[in-house]
């Protein structure tokens, strides 16, 4: 009987971690409108692991120039992506070793060259899916 319950809660165990490691990777959704003088910036999200972040754009307002970034405290923390279309856009951390376990957020804004108020929604993740 106690090996049958120690099977049971063995089993909870690595059920309820199989859970936690997908909902780890999973996207969350953004949207908004981005302007020249404010970015969508999403809610921090903790990054688990040393592996890219991920920003699956499904929208861009009239095929409008986005950029996107990862940052912390407001400092970026990765490369750039410039975009016009949706896609994913795999973001590359400078210190991926340092960035894991900490707290960062998206941020969506108009490229150099456009001008006019853009629409753009989209998920993202810190880390990276598929």
């Amino acid at each position: 009987m106690k090996r049958k319950i120690l099977y049971a809660l063995f089993a909870a165990c690595v059920l309820n971690s199989s859970l936690m490691l997908v909902s780890a990777a999973s996207l969350t959704e953004y949207s908004g409108y981005v302007q020249k003088t404010q970015d969508i910036v999403t809610s921090p999200l903790t990054k688990s692991n040393t592996s890219v972040g991920t920003n699956w754009v499904e929208h861009v307002e009239e095929h409008r120039k986005l950029t996107c970034w990862i940052q912390k405290s407001g400092s970026r923390i990765t490369d750039t992506k410039s975009y016009t279309d949706s896609g994913y856009q795999y973001l590359t951390y400078s210190d991926p070793i340092n960035a894991k376990g900490k707290d960062v957020s998206l941020a969506v804004s108009t490229a150099l060259t456009t001008l006019q108020k853009t629409y753009s929604f989209g998920s993202w993740s810190p880390d990276e899916t598929k």
